[in-house]
């Protein structure tokens, strides 16, 4: 953004009592006022009754609009320079006025700072330091009324006192501010903001999908365009990067996909009646498959009939109870062994055999696939 105030420096013939003009200060100039870090403007004259000054020019309209927005004034009314700087002096504004500088002529050292106020040089501040030291004014609401000029600048001169023609008229500065204060109704605030950014500080299509800049105003496309690349959305086609981590689960149209997680479970038997109290399936999900081991110990020999071990768990409930089972393993003994099922009633046992003798082990494993739910 340009810089909307101005610097100037000159010589003139006693102390200044007009709004004296000068020359604009070059680059190097501006660069040494404008923040205090020691690189300092200096500049002196030598004629006799001729005084070194600097004039300070600062655009209140300018920073006050780049506050409020141009609309805030052509709301009221205010489309050009004259009736702009009217609605500006009935705001409540304060200031302050800081100069870092010191000066030095004939009676030794002297910087004076004044501002020009309903015609004349006025607020006069004085510093008798020998280095550079700080001049601050305090600007009241109704001093700066009579301060800001037909412009929307108010001016600040700073000068020190006239050369003998043998000890030069001297002024250096290190740094100028003027810092204002304005009260305005929050809701006038809040309208500006919104029309000073809606326009002069959209961001770009680029920066809404860098996503990076932390001052300019979305759209309701650039923040579409933002979303779009930088996050998986509803209906947009994507390739997606990285690893995700869909805690939940992840489905394809309603139909739950095979992800790679896994959780296992041993469930004891609740009949023991017919099976020892250690006699257990060991359920292993991985996905929707599930493998259940069934190691199993029968009490009575010769059971007959199908005897039910136990409920399937929540979340390892076959698909489908026809077709699941198998034979088991006899571990004791080479023979006989034992068929499993499932039915209503859960996982049950029946010997093939009318002879099956009491005490044996039989171990076997079913490999199947369910629909329930991740248990917990």
């Amino acid at each position: 953004m340009e810089n909307p105030n101005k610097a100037y420096y000159g010589i003139s013939t006693g102390i200044p009592t007009a709004m004296s003009v000068g020359s604009e200060e070059t680059s190097t100039g501006y660069l040494a006022l404008s923040k205090k870090d020691g690189n300092l403007r200096s500049a002196s004259n030598g004629g006799l009754n001729t005084v070194r000054f600097s004039r300070l020019s600062y655009n209140i309209l300018q920073h006050v609009k780049n506050l409020l927005g141009e609309d805030f004034f052509v709301d009221r009314g205010a489309n050009d320079t004259i009736s702009q700087v009217a609605v500006l002096k009935t705001l409540d504004i304060t200031g302050v006025n800081q100069i870092w500088g010191y000066g030095s002529s004939v009676g030794g050292n002297k910087l004076t700072t004044k501002i020009y106020s309903s015609g004349a040089w006025a607020k006069e501040t004085i510093s008798t330091m020998g280095s550079i030291s700080e001049i601050t004014q305090n600007i009241s609401s109704s001093e700066m009324k009579t301060m800001i000029q037909s412009d929307g600048f108010v001016h600040v001169l700073i000068h020190t006192e006239p050369s003998d023609n043998v000890t030069a008229s001297s002024v250096t500065l290190d740094c100028g501010m003027f810092d204002l204060k304005i009260k305005v109704s929050a809701n006038d605030y809040i309208k500006s903001m919104i029309a000073s950014n809606h326009v002069t500080n959209l961001a770009t299509a680029e920066e809404a999908t860098a996503g990076t800049n932390t001052t300019k105003t979305m759209t309701p496309a650039t923040t579409a365009q933002s979303i779009d690349n930088r996050a998986v959305t509803l209906a947009s086609n994507q390739t997606i990067g990285g690893i995700k981590n869909f805690k939940d689960g992840l489905m394809l149209a309603d139909t739950s996909v095979v992800v790679d997680r896994y959780i296992e479970k041993t469930v004891v038997t609740t009949n023991t009646t017919d099976f020892s109290a250690d006699s257990t399936v060991y359920f292993q999900r991985w996905g929707r498959m599930v493998v259940a081991s069934v190691s199993i110990t029968n009490k009575a020999a010769n059971f007959a009939a199908w005897k039910t071990l136990m409920q399937f768990p929540d979340g390892y409930k076959p698909n489908r109870r026809i077709g699941w089972g198998g034979t088991l393993t006899n571990n004791t003994n080479r023979a006989p062994s034992l068929s499993v099922y499932a039915n209503d009633s859960g996982i049950s046992v029946m010997s093939p055999s009318s002879d099956f003798p009491a005490s044996q082990n039989c171990v076997g494993t079913i490999v199947y696939f369910t629909s329930d739910a991740w248990p917990s």
